[in-house]
């Protein structure tokens, strides 16, 4: 809160407290947030400390940014529902298919907790993932995919769909899917496309054919 109160801030939306629009446009911005450098510079986009100590003059260059290919870790605790689930797809012998950096794949590993989630079985499909196996993913055509008792799920699937899924009995070829919460894989591809330019990150996916 003390280092907050020594940036010097401007608020550019005419509505906001102590508003000063006019100074946005006359630095020229353009976009939220943006940094002005002591050397009238504009930097736009959230920046870490390092960066801003670059901004600032401290050091000359930051740095190397840490990366990982890793899936985010699960650090929400797992509930009695959620550890009873993940025992039951086990005996199952079901199976989740996702990618590291897949959005809905984590939504979905943190519904679990990080307790019944080790509990399940996961294949990583990208490649360049930790423990990949995308050998295991030629017929996955959207992230997360889930194949339970034969049947295939595709999406983000709520504790009582996995329930329900383990219950009934397969059907041949059948296939239920949530698209609004699974990253489609286009045909041919091992994993939807990035953003050309765009940083690497560890828990989000980007439409494919995104240019």
């Amino acid at each position: 809160r003390d280092a907050a109160a020594a940036v010097a801030y401007v608020e550019c939306d005419p509505g906001g407290a102590g508003a000063a629009p006019g100074l946005c446009a006359a630095a020229g911005v353009r976009a939220y947030p943006t940094w002005a450098a002591p050397d009238g510079r504009l930097y736009t986009g959230v920046r870490t400390l390092d960066d801003l100590e670059v901004l600032v003059g401290l050091r000359k260059e930051a740095p190397p940014k840490k990366t990982t290919t890793a899936p985010p870790p699960v650090l929400a605790p797992s509930s009695p529902d959620a550890l009873r689930v993940a025992a039951a797809l086990k005996d199952a012998g079901a199976v989740f298919y996702g990618t590291y950096w897949c959005r809905f794949c984590d939504q979905q590993r943190q519904l679990f907790g990080k307790t019944a989630w080790p509990r399940v079985a996961a294949v990583e499909c990208d490649p360049r993932g930790v423990g990949a196996k995308p050998d295991r993913c030629g017929a996955v055509e959207a992230y997360p995919t889930w194949v339970v008792n034969g049947k295939t799920l595709t999406g983000v699937q709520s504790l009582a769909n996995l329930e329900a899924a383990l219950a009934t009995a397969s059907v041949p070829g059948g296939v239920a899917a949530d698209a609004a919460n699974a990253v489609v894989v286009p045909a041919g591809a091992a994993k939807p496309a990035r953003r050309r330019g765009a940083e690497e990150c560890d828990d989000c996916a980007v439409a494919p054919g995104t240019t």
